[in-house]
């Protein structure tokens, strides 16, 4: 991780104009020269990112109507997404098929890159903040879809790009579970094995989760090669909290500008989990440190079981689509690499 450099691009601007020039990024030396680095220099929505971003206000009133019109481009987003399901990285393999499967650039958003000692740009796809920002096949399958992560653009060239010169790949996992439960969408492992694929091994795991486990069920899920690097902690997130129960607190004493970072947010607590994504927004330091994020945005707006608007009102779920394209166009103009979970 880490930023400087660039500013806002013209299709970031029309997202929000006020804050296209904050996210400067530098993603460290990848070459052996200190003078040879990769710089953040703007994010791009899509066409069809546009289109919803200047939409929602209207659209989220029937998301699903609007979302399902979109046929040919959900059928684009679907084929080039699955590509990267089970796949090697071959840096070719992905630039040759998002050409054939969308010449336009209409599917996909980028983020660009420069690299000052050659002038060489490098553009990363992901996948675009539109609909419910999950699966695009959620709404025509009333819900089928709610547990399916094939809908991610996980660019391998995001591996090539930053985690070249990393000294570490540390994931933050808030709302952990276990390593892995064959019952449930427990996702450490899920992690581990789709970066690997991706050409990043996860070294270090720091993971909170409230509900009270069994130290020897949490450990003996855990495998060997990450048993010296695994940081467990049984308890509740508190972003006012002490030093431990405060994740962010955490990762600013532990993550360093050449790690790369993942931070995945699903504690079940929609009031808090806003909270903690509002002080990433505010915080440039984090900006510094945090090079992806995977948040689950509970919101009002359910379409589907099992309603997010169960929640009591001490936790609250005040929450609108709205509010979850402004967490995450911020954040990707910020620089990061923002994924909407399951």
């Amino acid at each position: 991780a880490g930023r400087e450099g660039g500013g806002g691009g013209e299709k970031s601007m029309k997202v929000e104009g006020e804050q296209a020039g904050i996210g400067d990024v530098d993603r460290g030396d990848l070459s052996g020269g200190h003078s040879c680095r990769w710089i953040f220099q703007s994010y791009m929505p899509s066409q069809w990112e546009y289109e919803w971003s200047v939409n929602i206000e209207m659209w989220h009133l029937d998301i699903c109507k609007h979302s399902n019109r979109y046929a040919e481009d959900i059928h684009s987003w679907v084929q080039l997404a699955s590509r990267f399901t089970g796949a090697e990285f071959s840096e070719d393999f992905e630039t040759q098929d998002w050409a054939v499967l969308d010449p336009a650039r209409r599917v996909l958003s980028e983020y660009v890159f420069f690299r000052p000692c050659d002038g060489s740009y490098k553009i990363i796809p992901i996948e675009p903040l539109v609909g419910l920002t999950r699966h695009p096949w959620f709404c025509a399958t009333e819900g089928e879809h709610i547990t399916d992560t094939s809908y991610l653009y996980l660019s391998s060239g995001i591996a090539a790009l930053n985690a070249a010169g990393s000294r570490r790949a540390i994931l933050f996992d808030l709302g952990a579970g276990l390593y892995q439960n064959d019952t449930l969408f427990d996702s450490q492992k899920w992690f581990v094995d789709t970066f690997r694929k991706r050409g990043v091994e996860i070294t270090d795991i720091f993971a909170w989760e409230s509900r009270s486990l069994s130290p020897e069920l949490v450990w003996l899920a855990v495998p060997a090669h990450l048993a010296a690097h695994y940081h467990w902690y049984n308890i509740a997130v508190d972003l006012n909290g002490s030093h431990a129960r405060n994740p962010l607190n955490i990762l600013r004493q532990v993550a360093k500008a050449e790690d790369y970072v993942i931070l995945k947010l699903n504690v079940d607590h929609p009031r808090l989990e806003r909270d903690i994504m509002l002080e990433i927004i505010r915080d440039n330091s984090l900006h510094q440190l945090i090079d992806e994020i995977y948040f689950e945005h509970q919101l009002t707006s359910c379409r589907f079981p099992p309603c997010w608007q169960h929640y009591p009102p001490h936790i609250g779920c005040e929450e609108t689509l709205l509010d979850a394209y402004y967490i995450y166009s911020q954040l990707r103009l910020a620089g990061i690499f923002v994924h909407s979970w399951i």
